[in-house]
């Protein structure tokens, strides 16, 4: 993880930025792409720790300090502010949330989407209370009244809508800004309301009858954030003019101009007792700023990418910021001392592997983070901290077969080896200058093969870290490495748009395989060794005799990239992970498609099977599945952790549908009519006459 400092006046090279105009356009070109329904039985899908969310919008506190909230482009998640666990995650929109608000007291909390709605939610249950309906286009900002009677929301279209939290009617709409409304903010005593947008002004309303008191003009830029001192005498406001201001709410002038950020302030915010001031910055990073001179107190940056939004913990002590790279943070506000960060897989998994007896399963992120996954249930067991380390992108994954070790492979060029049982990093081995790609562990686990960006696979001692031997033959860099299952070979597929396979007891090099048109993504052992399976970037995977090298079959079908092949434990079957959003399974013998798994609305870029080959997981830039290999339902069923025989249940975001659990089988039941989709993550489901909550774990889905 980036580490910097600066004090006041440092600089720092300005980050590449697109307006926000700009983001939204690309958020709509996203939802353009229409991903397939899926065709195979699901039995879990892992985005608990919201493993591929997307891009990370913001981050908020509650009042109460108990909790903190995290949005972005496809979901809320709802964490423990003292332990950083996950709570619950919120569904009910189709797509990007922008903002997050929560009620005075904490119980409830405000959601603003791109879908042109804005939902309520209860906390503590994640009941639906409300929907609120009336903009036209994308709400980009959302805040709760004081008096926790109205919400107030900003949208695209430059309105300003308050509503009635009773009811969900619009008590008035507000003609705020010519082009769009990006923030919003109620005074403390509720009496005004601040919105910043699009045309450079940040203006004060009315809240009661929703008439202009004045326009702040001063800003050469989208004003980015609002926020009113805690004494509401004192309005901050921050711009993509690389500026923050600070203006007197009497008589609206401008008391003070903070200079510092070398790129768009995103954010802002007010410490508890108003003698700091918070900014985010579009430079990555974050400063306080002392409310009296103007001062920089503290100017730090944890982040790969410009921070979005910035919050002061309810007793002042803790900063909270979300960033774009898909991180959140909280560090101490007195000395800027890192204190938790997440490993929540913002963007992507790039990477997947079972251990060796099935009960866990790992995800690498392209955030830098690794995250281990019970299989029963889909818990998450332990998160490897190598958001501190791995820079970014854990490229492989990878259980010893005795399964003591776990290993992990990055961009930073260094594969890491961690205890799988106490997740405790065990040692680091700088096996490349520049990235890691390939990674794996010898048969008796006491060796590592590892493949990078100085077209060279390397074989290093477990125990000590030593290099033992070095396979130097490719010209170009070197993606995936695998052991023969007697561990007596290696082979390696590389950019070069080949696969070498190498003698290990001399490093000799036996054979070359050749025939793809392009590089060589991902190479794998048959479980008897006679056969081995090629993917590549000209959208096929391949099968070759291990003894001469003769090409047996070539698997054609997938749309695009083959990120990764993998055998099926008996052989009989390979599983093909692509770029198409898809992932395949192929017989070995006739080398014909058996089925596709399509579920994922991007990249699959790992898929591999179970040990007991029952199923299959797949990593992809949104998310991980499991699916289950054989058979297929035409009903879904959801298996619970506690439930009352024939007890009608409400499913939270659904509002309307009910469900019947078995006896016998202590399942729910219902058509596939009803629509029903996982959503994000373990999903809860609450009986209405005990307030009994829970969990759904398991799923097939037609």
């Amino acid at each position: 993880m980036k580490r910097t400092w600066r004090v006041a006046g440092g600089f720092k090279a300005i980050s590449t930025w697109v307006s926000l105009r700009h983001w939204l356009l690309a958020c709509w070109a996203i939802l353009l792409l229409v991903a397939p329904r899926a065709q195979a039985e699901i039995v879990q899908t892992n985005a608990a720790r919201y493993c591929g969310v997307g891009f990370l919008w913001g981050s908020a506190y509650s009042p109460n300090g108990r909790y903190f909230v995290t949005y972005g482009e496809k979901g809320v998640a709802l964490w423990s502010a003292t332990n950083g666990a996950l709570l619950r995650t919120f569904g009910g929109h189709l797509t990007n949330v922008y903002g997050a608000a929560f009620s005075p007291d904490g119980s409830r909390l405000a959601l603003a989407g791109y879908d042109s709605v804005a939902t309520l939610w209860e906390v503590e249950s994640g009941n639906l209370l409300r929907v609120f309906r009336g903009h036209s286009t994308i709400i980009l900002s959302i805040a709760y009244s004081p008096d926790g009677q109205s919400l107030a929301t900003g949208g695209y279209d430059g309105s300003v809508k308050i509503w009635s939290i009773a009811d969900g009617a619009v008590k008035r709409t507000l003609a705020a800004d010519s082009k769009f409304i990006v923030s919003v903010a109620y005074s403390p005593d509720g009496t005004q309301l601040a919105t910043g947008g699009g045309e450079g002004i940040a203006r004060l309303w009315s809240a009661t009858d929703g008439t202009l008191i004045r326009a702040l003009t001063g800003h050469s830029s989208n004003v980015m954030a609002v926020a009113f001192s805690p004494d509401g005498t004192q309005l901050a406001t921050a711009s993509a003019d690389k500026t923050a201001k600070l203006w007197s709410v009497a008589d609206g002038s401008l008391i003070r101009t903070m200079q510092g950020h070398t790129d768009f302030v995103n954010g802002i915010a007010f410490s508890p007792d108003g003698a700091k001031i918070a900014t985010a910055g579009a430079d990555d990073y974050v400063t306080l700023w002392s409310v009296a001179d103007g001062s920089i107190l503290l100017s730090n940056s944890y982040n790969e990418n410009e921070v979005r939004t910035v919050s002061f913990s309810p007793d002042g002590t803790r900063v909270l910021t979300a960033s774009r790279d898909q991180m959140v943070y909280i560090w101490l506000a007195s000395s800027g001392t890192l204190l938790w960060a997440s490993s929540q897989h913002y963007y992507g998994c790039f990477s997947g592997a079972f251990s060796p007896d099935g009960t866990q399963f790992a995800t690498g992120g392209s955030d830098g983070t690794t995250d281990l996954w019970q299989t029963s249930d889909g818990d998450v067991t332990g998160c490897l901290q190598a958001n501190y380390l791995n820079t970014n992108f854990v490229y492989g994954v990878a259980f010893s077969a005795d399964g003591q070790w776990f290993a992990t492979a990055s961009r930073d060029g260094v594969a890491r080896i961690w205890s799988a049982t106490s997740h405790e990093l065990v040692r680091s081995i700088t096996a490349d200058a520049t990235l890691v790609r390939g990674l794996a562990f010898s048969p008796d686990s006491t060796q590592l093969l590892t493949g990078g960006a100085d077209a060279k696979a390397k074989l290093w001692s477990v125990a000590d870290g030593s290099l033992l031997k070095t396979f130097a033959d490719h010209t170009a860099m070197v993606l995936s490495v695998a052991f023969s299952p007697d561990g007596q070979r290696v082979v390696a597929g590389a950019a070069d748009k080949t696969a070498m396979i190498w003698k290990l007891a001399d490093g000799a090099l036996e054979r070359t395989l050749s025939g793809h048109t392009s590089y060589v993504y991902s190479v794998a052992y048959s479980p008897d060794g006679t056969k081995i399976a090629t993917s590549s970037s000209d959208y096929t995977a391949k099968l070759w005799s291990a003894a001469d090298g003769a090409l047996l079959h070539t698997l054609t079908g997938h749309a695009g990239i083959v990120w990764s092949v993998r055998f099926s434990p008996d052989g009989t079957q390979l599983v093909t992970g692509s770029r198409d959003y898809t992932a395949k399974i192929w017989s070995v013998a006739e080398g014909s498609l058996l089925r596709t798994l399509k579920k994922h609305e991007d990249a699959v870029s790992e898929a591999v099977f179970s040990p007991d080959g029952t199923e299959v997981l797949t990593a992809g830039y949104d998310g991980a599945y499991l699916w289950r290999v054989a058979g297929g339902d035409t009903t879904i069923q959801l298996a619970l952790d506690a439930a009352a025989a024939g007890t009608a249940v409400a499913v939270r975001g659904y509002v309307g549908a009910t469900v019947t659990v078995q006896a016998s089988t202590n399942l729910i039941n219902w058509d596939a009519a009803a629509k029903f989709t996982l959503g994000h993550g373990v999903i809860t489901w609450r009986d209405p006459e005990s307030g009994t909550s829970h969990k759904f774990y398991r799923a097939t889905v037609p």
